[in-house]
């Protein structure tokens, strides 16, 4: 819901119309012939994690560095090296975590932002603001560009340890 209510995507309510497709052809229909259960509360986990890793991979990579940017004093960033330290695929040159959040897994990127936001404490309400401030453009993204991202200055000062 809180991705789905963000104002800043283009088209417009594109990962709710998204989500509608998803749920008809994937989740169980409402009634026999029906559209499918498109409430999430009434959906398991896995179907709502396989949706979201299917989101263009570059969505979540802006929002993760967004996050480690804006999110910064809240500790986002310092959350997201100790994740990819645990979590992320080793580098093959050093063996070091990977915490470029360009080449890690989508589903890692959607795991730490769930699991910010599941802590319900300052981070998660940072978090929220910066998923509501959100813009990202399907029609571009899925072609590995978004608004964001065209300007590098949109990401100064983020640190990328272990590129």
């Amino acid at each position: 819901k809180l991705v789905q209510r963000n104002q800043g995507l283009n088209p417009p309510k594109a990962i709710w119309n998204r989500w509608n497709a998803f749920c008809d052809e994937h989740a169980p229909p409402t009634r026999p012939g029906g559209q499918g259960m498109r409430d999430p509360n009434r959906l398991g986990d896995e179907l709502i994690s396989r949706f979201l890793v299917g989101l263009p991979p570059g969505f979540w990579v802006n929002l993760v560095k967004k996050a480690q940017k804006e999110g910064k004093q809240e500790g986002l960033g310092e959350a997201w090296n100790q994740m990819c330290d645990e979590q992320a695929p080793k580098r093959h040159d050093d063996n070091r975590p990977t915490r470029d959040p360009r080449l890690v897994p989508p589903a890692l990127l959607v795991d730490f932002l769930a699991g910010v936001l599941e802590h319900n404490g300052p981070e998660a309400d940072v978090l929220a603001n910066i998923i509501d401030a959100y813009a990202y453009d399907f029609e571009i993204g899925g072609r590995g560009h978004n608004r964001e991202a065209e300007s590098a200055a949109a990401f100064e000062g983020v640190e990328d340890e272990g590129i």
